[in-house]
């Protein structure tokens, strides 16, 4: 018996090690040069760009207000792989690239400049400063 609960204690603490690293690999805290290119690069065309579909309307399910909003995604998945923008939706959309919506969908296409900004983004886990706006408030 005391080896049952020993295999059992044992798998408890296993799933425990577990949920603490799932949970460690949430939201990153930004570094103050991640908090620079989110607020200057990546905010601005979330909002003033995506924003006019995604806000309001949530078209294709899909939000873009929030980190947690990006990785649950839309109708065709998540739109951002923290860590992995190659597996991103959201990188394939912005490059036009062929495999899955292209957008912006009424617009030119963004600027390679832009679309470098999301890619280190992503790549640094798409950290997400608080918008200070809504902080003063």
């Amino acid at each position: 018996m005391t080896f049952v609960s020993a295999g059992l204690g044992m798998a408890a603490a296993c799933a425990l090690v577990v949920s603490i690293a799932a949970q460690a690999q949430g939201a990153p805290v930004p570094t103050r040069e991640q908090a620079d290119l989110f607020n200057t690069k990546i905010r601005p065309v979330l909002f003033d760009t995506c924003g006019d579909c995604h806000l309001d309307d949530e078209d294709g399910g899909l939000r873009i207000d929030s980190r947690e909003a990006l990785v649950k995604g839309g109708e065709n998945g998540p739109a951002i792989v923290p860590g992995d923008p190659e597996a991103s939706l959201l990188i394939h959309a912005i490059r036009r690239d062929g495999t899955g919506p292209r957008m912006p969908k009424d617009g030119p296409k963004l600027s390679q400049e832009t679309i470098d900004a999301f890619m280190k983004w992503i790549k640094d886990g798409a950290p997400w400063p608080p918008d200070k706006d809504r902080e003063e408030k």
